[in-house]
């Protein structure tokens, strides 16, 4: 008798598992994952530089992510299925990190997230350069 006992906790505790694992989750959203690649260009900012990012819903235009880094960027954002734009920009910093130039330096594009899949968006980035933004 006890082992017939067991055999619901067990089959409940394997779908929290599965519900707590985003991988195995519902395939309700999709998964944009954004990364920054450096362009040398053989020059370097003194004082240092902000890069941001900034994803926005194409039908609303509503802000779903938006980041500051002054290393790489690298995120991994969980949406709703639909149409995204991705913007990204420079603000190098003036003297000290403190005071920031204006922004500078813009690309953008454009991603179509669909659920249960991923995409990719790859933001090339360099001093003094426009940065570009793609999907290998």
């Amino acid at each position: 008798m006890r082992p017939r006992r067991l055999f619901p906790c067990a089959v409940a505790i394997a779908f929290g598992l599965a519900a707590a694992n985003p991988a195995l989750a519902d395939r309700t959203t999709g998964e944009l994952r954004i990364r920054e690649r450096g362009v040398d260009t053989g020059a370097m900012y003194i004082e240092g530089a902000y890069q941001y990012v900034t994803v926005r819903r194409t039908r609303d235009q509503r802000v779903v992510h938006r980041r500051r880094s002054a290393n790489v960027l690298s995120d991994r954002l969980r949406l709703s299925p639909g149409y995204y734009r991705v913007d990204s920009w420079t603000r190098v910093c003036a003297g000290t990190c403190e005071t920031l130039g204006s922004p500078g330096y813009r690309c953008r594009g454009f991603f179509r997230v669909r659920a249960g899949r991923y995409v990719r968006a790859t933001i090339h980035s360099g001093v003094g350069i426009r940065c570009r933004i793609t999907n290998p």
